[in-house]
Protein backbone atom coordinates (compact mmCIF):
# COMPACT_ATOMS: atom_id res chain seq x y z
CA UNK A 1 0.00 0.00 0.00
CA UNK A 2 1.37 3.43 -0.89
CA UNK A 3 2.68 5.10 2.24
CA UNK A 4 1.22 8.37 3.49
CA UNK A 5 3.86 11.10 3.79
CA UNK A 6 5.47 11.17 7.24
CA UNK A 7 6.18 14.70 8.47
CA UNK A 8 8.87 15.66 10.92
CA UNK A 9 10.60 12.24 10.86
CA UNK A 10 14.30 11.92 10.15
CA UNK A 11 15.99 8.66 9.28
CA UNK A 12 19.64 8.32 10.27
CA UNK A 13 21.34 6.16 7.73
CA UNK A 14 25.07 5.76 7.15
CA UNK A 15 25.94 5.11 3.53
CA UNK A 16 29.45 4.25 2.38
CA UNK A 17 30.43 4.33 -1.29
CA UNK A 18 33.59 2.95 -2.83
CA UNK A 19 35.24 5.01 -5.55
CA UNK A 20 37.29 3.11 -8.10
CA UNK A 21 39.65 4.41 -10.70
CA UNK A 22 40.60 3.65 -14.27
CA UNK A 23 38.41 2.23 -17.04
CA UNK A 24 36.26 -0.89 -17.05
CA UNK A 25 34.14 -2.74 -19.61
CA UNK A 26 30.59 -1.43 -19.57
CA UNK A 27 27.16 -2.10 -21.05
CA UNK A 28 26.25 1.57 -21.27
CA UNK A 29 25.72 3.60 -24.40
CA UNK A 30 24.03 6.86 -25.34
CA UNK A 31 24.99 8.64 -22.10
CA UNK A 32 26.56 11.79 -23.54
CA UNK A 33 26.68 14.66 -21.09
CA UNK A 34 26.97 12.42 -18.04
CA UNK A 35 30.76 12.24 -18.21
CA UNK A 36 30.54 8.52 -17.48
CA UNK A 37 30.90 6.88 -20.86
CA UNK A 38 33.13 6.97 -23.90
CA UNK A 39 33.07 5.18 -27.25
CA UNK A 40 36.25 3.66 -28.64
CA UNK A 41 36.36 2.89 -32.39
CA UNK A 42 38.79 0.27 -33.74
CA UNK A 43 39.28 -1.50 -37.06
CA UNK A 44 38.87 -5.27 -37.24
CA UNK A 45 41.12 -7.52 -39.32
CA UNK A 46 38.59 -7.52 -42.16
CA UNK A 47 38.52 -3.72 -42.31
CA UNK A 48 35.23 -3.16 -40.47
CA UNK A 49 34.72 -0.54 -37.79
CA UNK A 50 33.99 -1.83 -34.31
CA UNK A 51 32.85 0.37 -31.44
CA UNK A 52 33.17 -0.45 -27.76
CA UNK A 53 31.44 1.35 -24.89
CA UNK A 54 33.69 1.96 -21.90
CA UNK A 55 32.78 3.21 -18.46
CA UNK A 56 34.85 5.91 -16.80
CA UNK A 57 34.72 6.72 -13.11
CA UNK A 58 34.07 10.41 -12.49
CA UNK A 59 35.86 12.35 -9.79
CA UNK A 60 33.20 14.32 -7.91
CA UNK A 61 34.32 17.78 -6.83
CA UNK A 62 35.03 18.18 -3.11
CA UNK A 63 32.75 20.41 -1.07
CA UNK A 64 34.60 23.66 -0.18
CA UNK A 65 32.20 24.59 2.66
CA UNK A 66 28.87 23.64 4.23
CA UNK A 67 26.99 25.82 1.74
CA UNK A 68 28.21 24.04 -1.39
CA UNK A 69 27.78 20.46 -2.54
CA UNK A 70 28.17 18.75 -5.91
CA UNK A 71 25.84 16.19 -7.43
CA UNK A 72 27.26 12.69 -7.19
CA UNK A 73 27.64 10.25 -10.07
CA UNK A 74 24.92 7.58 -9.99
CA UNK A 75 25.21 6.20 -13.54
CA UNK A 76 26.36 2.58 -13.46
CA UNK A 77 25.24 1.94 -9.87
CA UNK A 78 22.80 -0.78 -8.98
CA UNK A 79 19.67 0.93 -7.65
CA UNK A 80 19.82 -1.07 -4.41
CA UNK A 81 23.20 0.54 -3.67
CA UNK A 82 22.03 4.11 -4.24
CA UNK A 83 21.25 6.39 -1.28
CA UNK A 84 18.73 5.09 1.25
CA UNK A 85 14.98 4.61 1.58
CA UNK A 86 13.41 6.98 4.11
CA UNK A 87 10.68 6.05 6.58
CA UNK A 88 8.26 7.76 4.21
CA UNK A 89 9.18 5.30 1.44
CA UNK A 90 11.26 7.77 -0.61
CA UNK A 91 14.68 7.20 -2.11
CA UNK A 92 17.00 9.93 -0.80
CA UNK A 93 20.72 10.71 -0.47
CA UNK A 94 22.79 12.84 1.88
CA UNK A 95 24.41 16.06 0.68
CA UNK A 96 26.06 17.73 3.65
CA UNK A 97 23.30 18.63 6.12
CA UNK A 98 20.61 18.16 3.45
CA UNK A 99 18.89 15.05 2.12
CA UNK A 100 17.89 15.18 -1.55
CA UNK A 101 15.02 13.28 -3.15
CA UNK A 102 16.06 10.67 -5.73
CA UNK A 103 13.19 10.07 -8.14
CA UNK A 104 13.33 6.82 -10.10
CA UNK A 105 12.03 6.31 -13.64
CA UNK A 106 12.21 2.96 -15.39
CA UNK A 107 12.96 2.82 -19.10
CA UNK A 108 9.67 0.97 -19.75
CA UNK A 109 7.50 2.89 -17.25
CA UNK A 110 7.22 0.01 -14.81
CA UNK A 111 6.86 0.47 -11.04
CA UNK A 112 9.86 0.00 -8.75
CA UNK A 113 9.26 -0.83 -5.08
CA UNK A 114 11.75 1.44 -3.32
CA UNK A 115 11.22 -0.45 -0.05
CA UNK A 116 12.12 -3.82 -1.56
CA UNK A 117 15.86 -4.42 -2.00
CA UNK A 118 15.23 -7.51 -4.14
CA UNK A 119 13.15 -5.46 -6.58
CA UNK A 120 15.71 -2.64 -6.70
CA UNK A 121 18.55 -5.11 -7.34
CA UNK A 122 17.04 -5.75 -10.76
CA UNK A 123 17.83 -2.22 -11.94
CA UNK A 124 20.92 -0.20 -12.85
CA UNK A 125 21.08 3.60 -13.28
CA UNK A 126 21.65 4.52 -16.93
CA UNK A 127 21.07 8.29 -16.86
CA UNK A 128 20.69 11.12 -14.34
CA UNK A 129 19.71 14.79 -14.13
CA UNK A 130 21.21 17.01 -12.92
CA UNK A 131 24.46 15.63 -14.25
CA UNK A 132 27.41 14.79 -12.03
CA UNK A 133 29.25 17.77 -10.48
CA UNK A 134 26.30 20.14 -10.85
CA UNK A 135 26.74 22.72 -8.09
CA UNK A 136 24.19 22.60 -5.28
CA UNK A 137 23.79 25.54 -2.88
CA UNK A 138 22.45 25.05 0.64
CA UNK A 139 20.98 27.79 2.85
CA UNK A 140 20.34 27.37 6.57
CA UNK A 141 17.50 28.49 8.78
CA UNK A 142 18.18 31.27 11.30
CA UNK A 143 17.09 31.83 14.89
CA UNK A 144 15.37 34.96 16.22
CA UNK A 145 18.76 36.68 16.48
CA UNK A 146 19.63 36.01 12.87
CA UNK A 147 22.18 33.33 13.71
CA UNK A 148 22.30 30.31 11.42
CA UNK A 149 21.44 26.89 12.75
CA UNK A 150 24.23 24.45 12.03
CA UNK A 151 22.06 21.69 10.56
CA UNK A 152 18.56 23.02 9.80
CA UNK A 153 18.24 23.48 6.04
CA UNK A 154 16.14 26.34 4.67
CA UNK A 155 16.54 25.57 0.96
CA UNK A 156 18.65 23.68 -1.56
CA UNK A 157 19.18 24.79 -5.14
CA UNK A 158 18.70 21.18 -6.28
CA UNK A 159 15.49 19.68 -4.88
CA UNK A 160 15.39 16.45 -6.88
CA UNK A 161 17.79 14.18 -8.73
CA UNK A 162 16.08 12.03 -11.36
CA UNK A 163 17.51 8.58 -12.04
CA UNK A 164 16.57 6.68 -15.19
CA UNK A 165 17.03 2.95 -14.60
CA UNK A 166 16.82 -0.16 -16.73
CA UNK A 167 16.92 -3.88 -16.07
CA UNK A 168 20.41 -5.16 -15.28
CA UNK A 169 21.95 -6.66 -18.41
CA UNK A 170 19.90 -4.54 -20.82
CA UNK A 171 21.86 -2.41 -23.25
CA UNK A 172 20.02 0.91 -23.74
CA UNK A 173 20.07 2.78 -27.03
CA UNK A 174 19.71 6.41 -28.04
CA UNK A 175 20.54 9.76 -26.53
CA UNK A 176 19.67 10.96 -23.00
CA UNK A 177 15.94 11.49 -22.59
CA UNK A 178 15.59 13.20 -19.20
CA UNK A 179 14.62 16.88 -19.01
CA UNK A 180 17.06 19.23 -17.32
CA UNK A 181 15.27 21.36 -14.73
CA UNK A 182 16.80 24.72 -13.65
CA UNK A 183 18.24 24.98 -10.15
CA UNK A 184 16.09 26.97 -7.72
CA UNK A 185 18.47 29.57 -6.30
CA UNK A 186 16.34 30.41 -3.22
CA UNK A 187 13.21 29.36 -1.33
CA UNK A 188 11.00 31.77 -3.28
CA UNK A 189 11.36 29.83 -6.52
CA UNK A 190 11.06 26.28 -7.74
CA UNK A 191 10.42 24.64 -11.11
CA UNK A 192 7.78 22.16 -12.21
CA UNK A 193 9.16 18.63 -12.54
CA UNK A 194 8.97 16.47 -15.63
CA UNK A 195 6.55 13.66 -14.79
CA UNK A 196 6.38 12.19 -18.29
CA UNK A 197 7.52 8.56 -18.31
CA UNK A 198 7.14 8.09 -14.56
CA UNK A 199 5.12 5.23 -13.18
CA UNK A 200 2.23 6.73 -11.23
CA UNK A 201 3.10 4.59 -8.22
CA UNK A 202 6.49 6.31 -8.02
CA UNK A 203 5.08 9.86 -8.23
CA UNK A 204 4.62 12.14 -5.22
CA UNK A 205 2.92 11.00 -2.00
CA UNK A 206 -0.57 10.54 -0.59
CA UNK A 207 -1.45 13.32 1.87
CA UNK A 208 -3.37 12.85 5.10
CA UNK A 209 -6.36 14.24 3.20
CA UNK A 210 -6.16 11.43 0.62
CA UNK A 211 -4.75 13.55 -2.23
CA UNK A 212 -1.83 12.70 -4.48
CA UNK A 213 0.61 15.58 -3.97
CA UNK A 214 4.26 16.42 -4.59
CA UNK A 215 6.67 18.58 -2.61
CA UNK A 216 8.06 21.82 -4.00
CA UNK A 217 10.27 23.75 -1.60
CA UNK A 218 8.24 24.45 1.55
CA UNK A 219 4.98 23.88 -0.30
CA UNK A 220 3.23 21.10 -2.16
CA UNK A 221 1.17 20.79 -5.33
CA UNK A 222 -1.88 18.62 -5.90
CA UNK A 223 -1.53 16.15 -8.75
CA UNK A 224 -4.76 15.65 -10.70
CA UNK A 225 -4.90 12.33 -12.54
CA UNK A 226 -6.64 11.91 -15.89
CA UNK A 227 -6.48 8.38 -17.39
CA UNK A 228 -7.02 8.03 -21.13
CA UNK A 229 -9.51 5.20 -20.54
CA UNK A 230 -11.69 7.26 -18.18
CA UNK A 231 -11.29 4.74 -15.35
CA UNK A 232 -11.53 5.72 -11.68
CA UNK A 233 -8.14 5.79 -9.98
CA UNK A 234 -7.95 5.39 -6.22
CA UNK A 235 -4.74 7.29 -5.37
CA UNK A 236 -4.53 5.47 -2.04
CA UNK A 237 -4.33 2.07 -3.77
CA UNK A 238 -0.75 1.42 -4.88
CA UNK A 239 -1.81 -1.63 -6.86
CA UNK A 240 -3.96 0.64 -9.05
CA UNK A 241 -1.35 3.40 -9.34
CA UNK A 242 1.44 1.06 -10.48
CA UNK A 243 -0.65 0.08 -13.54
CA UNK A 244 -0.32 3.57 -15.07
CA UNK A 245 2.47 5.62 -16.62
CA UNK A 246 2.41 9.42 -17.17
CA UNK A 247 2.29 10.41 -20.84
CA UNK A 248 1.70 14.19 -20.58
CA UNK A 249 1.17 17.08 -18.14
CA UNK A 250 -0.69 20.39 -18.39
CA UNK A 251 2.10 22.55 -16.92
CA UNK A 252 5.35 22.21 -18.86
CA UNK A 253 8.40 20.80 -17.11
CA UNK A 254 10.75 23.61 -16.07
CA UNK A 255 7.94 26.17 -15.61
CA UNK A 256 8.84 28.60 -12.81
CA UNK A 257 6.93 28.24 -9.56
CA UNK A 258 6.95 31.30 -7.28
CA UNK A 259 6.14 31.27 -3.54
CA UNK A 260 5.10 33.97 -1.09
CA UNK A 261 5.22 33.35 2.66
CA UNK A 262 2.96 34.20 5.57
CA UNK A 263 4.11 36.93 7.95
CA UNK A 264 3.83 37.38 11.70
CA UNK A 265 2.41 40.39 13.54
CA UNK A 266 5.68 42.25 12.97
CA UNK A 267 5.62 41.67 9.25
CA UNK A 268 8.43 39.12 9.41
CA UNK A 269 8.14 36.18 7.04
CA UNK A 270 7.79 32.68 8.37
CA UNK A 271 10.47 30.53 6.78
CA UNK A 272 8.24 27.52 6.13
CA UNK A 273 4.61 28.70 5.97
CA UNK A 274 3.67 29.21 2.31
CA UNK A 275 0.95 31.78 1.63
CA UNK A 276 0.57 31.59 -2.16
CA UNK A 277 2.01 29.63 -5.08
CA UNK A 278 1.73 30.50 -8.76
CA UNK A 279 0.51 26.93 -9.42
CA UNK A 280 -1.68 24.99 -7.01
CA UNK A 281 -1.99 21.83 -9.09
CA UNK A 282 -0.64 19.96 -12.10
CA UNK A 283 -2.75 17.58 -14.16
CA UNK A 284 -1.07 14.33 -15.19
CA UNK A 285 -2.44 12.42 -18.16
CA UNK A 286 -1.79 8.70 -17.79
CA UNK A 287 -2.23 5.49 -19.73
CA UNK A 288 -2.39 1.90 -18.58
CA UNK A 289 0.80 -0.11 -19.01
CA UNK A 290 0.19 -2.96 -21.44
Amino acid sequence: MKKTKLLGVLAAVLSVSLLGCGKNESQFSGQSGQGNTAVTTTMTSDGKKETTDTFEFVQVKPSPDKYTQYVKSYVGQNLANVGYTSLGGEKRDYYGSATILLSVITADGRYVDLEDDEDMKNYVVIEQVPEVNTEMKLTFEKDSKGEEYSNLIDSTSVEEIVLLVDVVGTKPNGQPTLTKIPTTGDHYHSYIKDYTGRNLGNVGYVSWGGELRDEYGEGSIKLNIVPDDGAYIDVEDIEVLKQYVVIAQDVAAGTELVFTYMTDSNGEEYSNLVDTMTYESVTLYVTKIQ
